[in-house]
């Protein structure tokens, strides 16, 4: 399975223009966010996405791929869309280009937790980053820990029907995955 971690990294931020080439610990803090990226056995490809000449090489000088995108582009997911747009993969990570520390561990067992399903991915994301307390403590970063109490969270609040999903039953690729699950087994990929 191709995963590539997909950095939206706009220069205008609202709030604080540029803050992706500041310095920290000798390093933009877009550098520190491709590196942690690099380190996650999941990600196989870093590719940033960016309408900045300046962080195009920040993030190129630290072993990113770099696709420049247009400025006008309203969000980060329009930005990845674009900069994604004929690549061949199977799953992408939005990873926040301001997260300099975001824990490749953390990244792994989004991996472990979901089995790699896209649907499930996100449900999970969207558990950690928003809906529980860890999650939305922006003090703190994202680790193993909160990704796993998300899970236990997600499966308590059986918020996602079965007959929402039984559609994906039908997919060969999502059979492969649940079908050894409900036997105990290993899935396949």
């Amino acid at each position: 399975m191709t995963v590539i971690a997909a950095i939206p990294a706009r220069f205008g931020s609202t709030r604080l223009p540029g803050k992706l080439l500041l310095d920290l610990g000798g390093r933009p803090i877009i550098a520190h966010v491709v590196a942690a990226a690099q380190r996650s056995e999941l990600i196989d490809e870093v590719l940033v996405a960016t309408d900045h000449d300046a962080i195009a090489q920040a993030a190129q000088a630290a072993g990113a791929d770099v696709v420049m995108t247009d400025p006008a582009l309203p969000s980060g997911s329009d930005r990845i869309g674009a900069a994604l747009a004929g690549r061949t993969y199977e799953l992408a990570l939005n990873i926040q280009g301001d997260e300099p520390e975001i824990d490749p561990a953390a990244l792994d067992a989004v991996w472990t937790q979901t089995r790699g399903q896209p649907w499930l991915v996100n449900a999970l994301c969207a558990g950690t980053c928003f809906e529980s307390k860890a999650g939305r403590d922006r003090t703190r970063a994202v680790d193993e820990d909160a990704i796993r109490a998300a899970r236990e969270a997600l499966i308590l609040a059986r918020r996602v029907h079965l007959d929402q999903l039984s559609h994906k039953l039908e997919e060969a690729r999502v059979r492969r995955v649940v079908e050894p699950m409900l036997s105990g087994g290993e899935a396949r990929h």
